[in-house]
Parts: structure tokens; sequence; C-alpha cells
């Protein structure tokens, strides 16, 4: 009986093994699936819901033992999923407009304002403001970003600062081309991810 126990037992923890494993796999086969997509093309509305079942399968896997044991692994693909992540944000932001300026902005002096007025123009400037930051950031997290396009960046001028010795509108960032360009990180971080798993015995 005590043998039946210990087989029980070390099959249990076999089965475990496995299916710990497997979690690893699923999370890493439905972030290969989400790349594949995208490599194909891809709407906003269809990006968000593949986005959304590959966080299902990754979620499973962060919540595992495994998760546990496998730290690089666990943070290669955290860093992935924040990587789709922006790139839904770039996509919504992209159905506005593609370009954001990063260094201008339009001065708010009406001659003629009332307090309330000024109190909003002052809102909307400090919003602008926020938004030029948040953009820069994206030059900072995607190094190959923060080059002209014709380099292989993200980056233009305005038309009216061509041949200008001291351009007015400063630079501005192309958002059709900068979430190509995270999706490129993303599919590094992949097969750096792919390299993390467990190898099997």
């Amino acid at each position: 009986m005590k043998k039946v126990m210990i087989l029980l037992i070390i099959l249990l923890i076999g089965l475990a093994g496995i299916s710990n494993a497997q979690s690893a796999k699923d999370a890493l086969k439905s972030l290969k699936r989400l790349e594949a997509y995208c490599q194909t093309g891809i709407s906003p509305i269809d990006f968000s819901r593949a986005l959304g079942d590959a966080k299902f399968e990754v979620n499973l896997f962060l919540e595992s033992k495994e998760a546990t044991q496998n730290v690089p692994l666990v943070e290669t693909i955290k860093t992935i999923i924040a990587e789709y992540e922006d790139v839904q944000a770039v996509f919504r932001d992209a159905s506005l407009g593609p370009y954001r300026n990063l260094d201008y902005i339009a001065p708010f002096s009406p001659a003629y304002a009332s307090p309330a007025l000024l109190k909003d123009l002052e809102e909307r400037r400090k919003k602008e403001e926020a938004m030029q930051e948040y953009y820069k950031g994206f030059l900072v997290k995607y190094p190959d970003s923060n080059k002209q396009i014709e380099e292989g960046g993200s980056l233009t001028v305005d038309r009216s600062d061509i041949g200008k010795a001291i351009p007015k509108y400063g630079r501005k960032m192309n958002l059709n081309y900068l979430y190509p360009i995270i999706l490129k990180y993303a599919s590094r971080n992949i097969q750096e991810a792919m390299k993390l798993l467990p190898k099997e015995e």
C-alpha cells in the first residue's frame, strides 16, 4: 500500500511539472500567435481582441508555480505584454491623426480673455505638455524610434521648418511609423523568452 501511495505522489508531482511547463509554452504560443497576426496586418479592434486572448494565457502562467521558479522568463514576458500594450495605445491615438508635436505648443494668448477662459487655456497647455512628455517617453523606451523616418525611426520635421537654420516647430512623431518599431522590440523579446523556456527532460 505504501509503495502505491509513493508511486501516486511521484506521478502527481510529475504531472504538476508537466502542467507548469505547458503553461509557459501556452503563454509564449499565444504571444507568437499575436506576433503573427501583427505581421499579416490587423485592425486596432482585432488587435485589442487578440491581445486580450494572449493576456489570458499569459496570466495563467504568471499565476502558476513555475512562474516563481523562472523569474527571467516572467520579467521578459511582462516586458512583451507592456510593449504590446504600448502598440495598442499608439493604435488608438493614431486613429485621431498620425502626427504629434514633440517640441512646439501653439501659444494660447488671446488679446482679451476672461479669468475663466485664461484658466481653461492654461489647463489645455498643461495637457499639451503632458502629452508631449508621454510621446517623448517612447523615444527613450524604444531608442530605434528616436531617428528620422528616412533612417528607420519615427521622427520628421514640419514642412514649415524645412531649410530653416532655426526651426520653429521642431520635431514631429509619426505614430504610423512608431508602432511597427515597437512590434520589432516585442518580437526580439519573444525570441529571448523562447530561449528561457525550461528544457524538457
